[in-house]
């Protein structure tokens, strides 16, 4: 999970504060591992384009099974708060998304 835990102020000044929190994204090709399942957080949804942009290189590379071991998930209240509140606060007060990982 893209989380990046620092005081207010430092947040409050950041800019692109989402995006940087996303900047993690490269950890999911992990997957060429078989033995390992990824599973997601995103700070913001990501349209079906960019989803479906790692699943051809997934499929590119010859990774079996991805569909079943890459998981996406945003969690319901990322909306309804700042767009500087760390991912992990958010995924804790978003008890779908909880239930899904």
């Amino acid at each position: 999970m893209n989380s990046i835990t620092t005081r207010e102020f430092q947040r409050l000044s950041t800019e692109k504060f989402q995006e940087i929190q996303n900047s993690q994204i490269s950890r999911i090709f992990r997957i060429k591992d078989p033995n390992v399942t990824v599973i997601y957080i995103t700070p913001f949804h990501l349209v079906s384009d960019i989803i479906n942009y790692y699943s051809k290189i997934f499929e590119l590379q010859g990774i079996e099974n991805y569909q079943d071991r890459f998981h996406v998930i945003c969690p319901e209240y990322n909306g309804k708060f700042s767009g500087h509140i760390p991912l992990s606060r958010v995924l804790l007060y978003s008890m779908e998304a909880r239930r899904k990982i």
